[in-house]
């Protein structure tokens, strides 16, 4: 026996026979996970009990499912489309609560877009954007998480799904908190295996193919063929099959019911057989057709589908024109056009065909021109040099049916006349040909003779169907008065029949017979045995050449006589026929080719032009030189007389005039130039033709103030003549495109008589300027530039450098400037050439020239002895100053003997003013009355050079005189004595003793000698009255120098100052008295007030 009902013995009761043994089992049947223990008693009769001791520890987990959950779990097959749901409940058979969390491992993600449904962005970069949506695993459980107490129960649901088929292999984990445990536990790990299958159908055949081949006396009868199907997918199908067309399902072959839609469920592993038809005369004619369509497979588990193709191929006798359509367009009367249509048999039958005209329906003939009421053929003879030209008028449909519709008039074909002029429609320059050879002439066309029709004969010209003959009376020609045509007259086939193998070609020829002035059209019928009738419209036409030209002269205006002219002249063809051309005397020429100098080129040289079509044609001419042109070319048009176009113009060459003087002397070409221009000038003088060039005239030329107006126009005529005669010479081939990229320098190495500016005298440390104004001569704008390195070193220097499209008669300025000084240039005349290139003209040079010098004098005497000279006295000597040379002279005069103290420049800045005036000032001897001046060219002046000593010593000095903007000076040497008045005293202090008040004076003597000689008045200055009223005067003088220095006549010791200087000084201090005596006596008046 056992305590615990978890323990139970097998058996519970059992003998044991003597000296045997017997296995008992202990069971243990534990409802946890721990450590469990029990005691078996074995309580044997007739003896004591034994007891044993038992223990186990559980292991695994207590949730047990209701169903099959592990550790394996295989789901088996299921379509991809469906959801794969399998539910176990799962229950705590355990004494402790389970918490209990699930999750996946190892499954597969698929992609599963959002639901929300985007709007269609117009925008590219979205458009091609990835679908929005994430990715899931293939299987899932709800719930993941459970709280099951023992005893409890809970369903786990597990559901996969996959958007393809695909093998699926993943594990389901189960972890638990069991009782009071503080962490998780894995109590369950399940592998889960499913397969998403999609239908699989084994088809046999996968292709049905009907073929018909319907021979000449077969009838078309239903074609059958068996189709098997064979599910050979894990999981039973229904099918949904579904035909179109002319396929169908049928039980057998008698059955006649047609079934489109069939729904069929199979088995695994089961075959389906079925019979398809075909009925080949779904369609009642005799073409070779083939019709493919699909046999629909529909599953009704699963989105997939299968298509089964079937293809019905039906052949009849039949044939594959390369055109159903033959137009012959419209040809020239009387010629045949041939035209050529590839047969081939298409089917894999043998074909026998036969050709034949549709005349059940009405012959078409137009009715384009019925008859001429008048024909004429124009001479026009050749009047002033032209060309002479043959040309052909005709009348208009309209006036013919107008003819035909009078009754009155009568229809007549007149004597043409040969010496017509030729007409020429104003408006468009309109030619019409007569489509004859050229030599068919009025003669031929009935010349002399005049018939008469009446109104039944022209009723005989319009178009009438006949029953018999399915022919209709059509227009008369120039040589025939009333015919009627056959389908046959007109259009024709070949071979008419004949017999063709499979896959066989062969070249059908039709024929149109262009009779004069036809419009025909018929349908042509190719019947085949046992096969369709097959139609090809044939259309032709027949008519004259009608061609006509934009102009018949072209006018290229002024040209640039060394570039290419361009022109374009377009041939529009107004008829209804094709025609070719070739310019007359002209050669093909390259792409790039430019034209000979004199000679028109005309591009293409020839051509076709279809009808109601044009041709440009481009004319090119190069001038080759500035001069007035006429040319002429001929178009021949087909067999037409040629047509003569004219070209007129003038080429003119880009130039400028400059306001300055030109250099003409001692240049005898330009002499004999100028010469022959003035007699074409006075010419044209004559024909009152006057200025008649496009050239600029006199009273455009206001800036050319150095000329008179008509020895402007002298000047641009023979500039024009030396143009000529260089281009004539070099024979210049230039390109119209190379302007532009500077290639062109076929007039470059051409120079005019250059302009001269002449700076005339410069010094050396002046730069002059001079303003030069440009205009343009010419009647297009010009381009020039000048090369600025031709002026380097030279001194001159110009901004002048580039000017582009300068307009007619506009002027431009520019400053030429002359800087000797800047290049080192020495005294003397200087020259330089500064060229101007005129783009696409000759090159225009200008003369620069200037003499270079410096300012100076001349005296008349450099060396001055002034002798012995008192103190305070002066000497004056006169010198004769003379401008030789060609320059205006500034001069001043400085004393280079004076040396002036100077500031020491470390002398701090508050101490500089005070030692600025202790500084004592330098004494002048010598001067120079006046010390500077101005003096013309070629003028003279007289200066005073004074001498006035300031001590008694010998002065040699060097006199300077310097010249603004020169680096010359004239030095004079003068030398003069300096006598300085002196006394000698006996004594140099006088003691008079003692001296009482209101005692006689006493007197000392002191003796004083003159040890000069020359006088010498001396004066006391506290005591000497005199000296005080001479102070008075001289102060109230006027004149002092700078440095208060008054010039008087020298007296003699003991003379009075001048009377002069005593008489002033009464006048002035008369003034004074009477000044102050009207003042006071305005005071008194007013009463002291201001």
């Amino acid at each position: 026996t056992l305590e615990n009902p978890k323990w139970h013995l097998e058996p519970s009761e059992i003998v044991i026979p003597p000296l045997e043994h017997i296995d008992l089992n202990v069971v243990a049947h534990l409802d946890d996970t721990i450590w469990s223990e029990d005691k078996v008693h074995l309580e044997v009769e007739d003896s004591y009990t034994r007891s044993i001791h038992v223990q186990a520890t559980g292991i695994g987990t207590t949730i047990v499912p209701n169903k099959p959950f592990g550790p394996v779990l295989n789901l088996g097959a299921i379509f991809s489309s469906d959801v794969c749901r399998y539910s176990v409940k799962l229950t705590n058979r355990g004494r402790r609560r389970h918490q209990i969390y699930w999750k996946t491992a190892g499954f597969p993600l698929i992609f599963k877009p959002s639901p929300q449904k985007h709007s269609v962005s117009r925008d590219m970069k979205y458009r091609n954007s990835a679908p929005m949506g994430h990715y899931i695993s293939t299987f899932k459980m709800r719930p993941l998480r459970m709280d099951l107490k023992p005893g409890r129960s809970e369903t786990l649901i597990l559901e996969g799904e996959s958007d393809r088929p695909m093998v699926v292999h993943g594990q389901l984990i189960c972890e638990a908190i069991i009782g009071k445990q503080s962490g998780k536990e894995r109590i369950m790990r399940v592998n889960v295996n499913c397969e998403f299958i999609a239908p699989i159908l084994e088809l046999s055949p996968k292709l049905l193919n009907f073929r018909v081949e319907k021979a000449m006396h077969d009838v078309l009868k239903p074609q059958y063929q068996p189709f098997v199907l064979k599910n050979i997918s894990p999981l039973p199908l229904t099918l949904i099959l579904k035909l179109e067309g002319p396929f169908n399902i049928v039980e057998n072959r008698e059955d006649r019911s047609t079934i489109i839609s069939k729904t069929v469920k199979m088995d695994v592993d089961e075959d389906l057989e079925l019979l398809i038809r075909f009925d080949p005369l779904y369609k009642d004619d005799l073409y070779t057709r083939v019709v493919e369509e699909v046999l629909t497979i529909q599953y009704l588990e699963h989105p997939h589908v299968d298509y089964v193709t079937l293809r019905g191929d039906v052949n009849f006798p039949n044939l594959h024109f390369e055109t159903t359509v033959v137009d012959f367009g419209c040809i020239l009367n009387d010629i045949e056009m041939v035209r050529h249509v590839e047969m081939t048999n298409c089917s894999p039958l043998r074909v026998k065909y036969r050709w034949s005209f549709l005349l059940d329906d009405p012959v078409n003939w137009g009715s384009l021109t019925v008859c001429k009421p008048k024909t004429e053929i124009v001479h026009s003879e050749a009047k002033e040099g032209k060309d002479t030209t043959k040309l052909a008028d005709e009348s208009s449909l309209e006036d013919t049916a107008l003819a035909i519709r009078d009754s009155d008039r009568k229809l007549s074909i007149s004597n043409t006349d040969m010496n017509e002029e030729e007409k020429t429609d104003a408006e468009n320059e309109t030619q019409e040909g007569l489509g004859l050879p050229k030599e068919i002439s009025g003669n031929n066309l009935m010349k002399g003779q005049e018939a008469s029709w009446n109104l039944t004969d022209a009723e005989k010209l319009l178009p009438v169907k006949t029953e018999d003959s399915k022919c209709i009376p059509w227009s008369c020609n120039l040589e025939q008065d009333n015919a009627t045509l056959g389908v046959e007259q007109v259009f024709d086939i070949l071979p008419l029949f004949g017999v063709l193998n499979p896959n066989e070609r062969q070249q059908v020829t039709f024929t149109f017979y262009g009779h004069p002035n036809i419009i025909g059209q018929v349908k042509a019928i190719c019947e085949v045995e046992g096969g369709p009738t097959y139609e090809i419209a044939l259309k032709g036409e027949a008519s004259l050449i009608k061609y006509a030209f934009d102009r018949n002269e072209i006018n290229y205006g002024r040209q640039l006589f060394n570039l290419v002219a361009v022109a374009e002249l377009t041939l529009m063809n107004t008829g209804k026929v094709g025609f070719d051309f070739t310019i007359s005397d002209s050669e093909e020429a390259a792409a790039d080719q430019e034209p000979l100098p004199g000679v028109p080129l005309v591009t293409p040289f020839k051509g076709f032009i279809e009808a109601n079509s044009e041709q440009q044609l481009k004319v090119s001419y190069l001038p080759g030189v500035p001069e007035v042109f006429h040319k002429s070319f001929e178009i021949q048009i087909s067999h037409l007389e040629p047509k003569s176009i004219s070209l007129k113009g003038e080429g003119i060459f880009p130039r400028i005039f400059l306001d300055l003087p030109r250099n003409i002397k001692g240049n005898e070409k330009y002499e004999a130039l100028l010469k022959e221009a003035k007699e074409m000038l006075e010419k044209e003088t004559s024909e009152s033709n006057l200025l008649s060039r496009p050239e600029t005239t006199a009273g455009e030329l206001g800036s050319a103030n150095s000329l008179s107006s008509y020895d402007s126009l002298l000047q641009m005529e023979a500039d024009r003549l030396l143009i000529m005669e260089f281009s004539l010479a070099q024979k210049l081939t230039l390109f119209s495109h190379s302007v532009t990229s500077g290639g062109h320098k076929g007039l470059s190495g051409c120079h005019l008589p250059g302009f001269v500016l002449d700076f005339g005298f410069v010094i050396l440390s002046t730069v002059k300027i001079h303003i030069v104004k440009i205009t343009n001569t010419g009647c297009l704008p010009v381009s020039f530039y000048t090369d600025r390195q031709a002026l380097q070193h030279t001194g001159f220097s110009s901004e002048l450098h580039r000017v582009k499209n300068l307009p007619y008669c506009e002027t431009e300025t520019f400053q030429v400037r002359f800087d000797p000084l800047k290049a080192n240039l020495s005294i003397g005349p200087a020259e330089a050439l500064m060229p101007i290139q005129v783009v696409g003209g000759p090159t225009v040079d200008v003369i620069l020239r200037a003499t270079v010098t410096m300012p100076g004098l001349a005296v008349s005497s450099d060396q001055l002895d002034f002798g012995t000279v008192q103190c305070g006295q002066c000497q004056v000597m006169t010198i004769k100053l003379h401008n030789h040379l060609d320059v205006t002279c500034e001069w001043v005069f400085t004393d280079t003997s004076v040396v002036k103290e100077k500031l020491d420049k470390h002398v701090p800045l508050y101490l500089r003013s005070k030692r600025m005036k202790e500084l004592k000032q330098p004494s002048y001897v010598f001067r120079m009355l006046p010390a500077c001046g101005v003096l013309e060219v070629g003028a003279r002046m007289n200066v005073q050079i004074t001498f006035i000593p300031d001590e008694e010593k010998m002065y040699n000095h060097r006199l300077k005189l310097t010249f603004a903007q020169s680096s010359n000076h004239v030095l004079i040497m003068a030398k003069g004595k300096g006598l300085e008045p002196h006394l000698e005293f006996s004594s140099t202090s006088l003691e008079l003793g003692p001296l009482l008040p209101y005692s006689p004076e006493v007197e000392g003597l002191v003796f004083v000698k003159n040890p000069c000689s020359f006088p010498i008045e001396f004066y006391s200055v506290e005591f000497d009255d005199k000296y005080l009223e001479e102070e008075k005067v001289l102060r109230m003088m006027k004149g002092y120098s700078s440095d208060n220095t008054l010039m008087l006549p020298p007296r003699q010791p003991g003379e009075r100052l001048p009377f002069e200087l005593l008489d002033h000084y009464k006048e002035q201090s008369q003034i004074q008295e009477e000044q102050e005596q009207a003042k006071s006596k305005a005071l008194e008046a007013t009463g002291g007030e201001n």
